[in-house]
């Protein structure tokens, strides 16, 4: 179906073309279901967002050092970040991710980050001028992470101009 063009790629299935993508479809996309003590984030976190084609690793914080519910998935890359839920994620159909603000912080200082990261880190953000001032000002960043995001914001060339 998809060599047919009746079919998109939509994560580890397939949906019609004439499907208008929404959130809800992205997360029934996954090859896991989260339990609630697990937040997604990173590039996965990105791509639900919209933004981002589908990540090759599926990251995912857990909270308060619980183990038990990390789906068994060779994709899977468990992250350790403090997160404030109330601020730093969102509940989106039934799934909690990282807020587009904290996902675009996330990506802008990963060690992976890239022209499309960056690209989608500044998208989430609302433009590079916001992206800069949430680096500035997040407080349970460490400075040495915000010195590489600041860097890779000053330095990095996006894949279009915002």
């Amino acid at each position: 179906m998809v060599l047919d063009g009746e079919a998109i790629r939509l994560g580890d299935s397939i949906v019609s073309v004439a499907t208008a993508i929404a959130v809800d479809h992205r997360i029934g996309a996954l090859p896991f279901a989260p339990e609630q003590h697990v937040t997604l984030s990173h590039s996965l976190a990105a791509w639900l967002h919209g933004l981002g084609a589908y990540p090759r690793w599926l990251d995912m914080i857990v909270q308060d050092h619980q183990r038990h519910g990390i789906p068994r998935d060779a994709r899977v890359r468990v992250r350790r970040h403090r997160l404030d839920l109330a601020e730093d994620t969102e509940v989106r159909s039934g799934v909690r991710l990282t807020s587009p603000l904290r996902t675009a912080l996330h990506l802008i200082t990963d060690h992976e980050c890239d022209r499309e990261a960056l690209t989608s880190a500044m998208l989430l953000a609302g433009g590079p001028d916001v992206l800069l001032d949430a680096l500035r000002c997040a407080p349970r960043l460490q400075p040495l992470i915000r010195e590489r995001g600041l860097s890779r914001l000053r330095s990095g060339q996006p894949l279009v101009t915002l």
